[in-house]
């Protein structure tokens, strides 16, 4: 009867330690998704200041190529010496 009673004892203590593990893997997985996404969301914001940026110098190697500044150029070759921008 005791050994019995022993059995059943050790069985629910497995049962619930395998619950414990179980529900432990589960957050862990969890976890590990949340931050999956966030660094989704991370690279995808990264990317859209890439090209942002991207855009912006294509734009202003435009201007500052198809209008040179008075006073920035060589007065023998016409090309530009000093290719300092000032942003607004």
């Amino acid at each position: 009867m005791k050994d019995r009673l022993l059995e059943d004892w050790a069985m629910t203590g497995e049962v619930t330690e395998e619950m414990k593990t179980e529900e432990r893997i589960k957050k862990i997985e969890s976890r590990l998704n949340e931050a999956q996404t966030k660094l989704a969301r991370l690279i995808a914001g990264i990317r859209s200041i890439q090209q942002h940026l991207v855009q912006r110098l294509e734009r202003l190697e435009e201007l500052t190529s198809c209008r040179p500044t008075p006073g920035l150029t060589d007065a023998n070759d016409g090309k530009l010496t000093d290719r300092s921008v000032v942003l607004n």
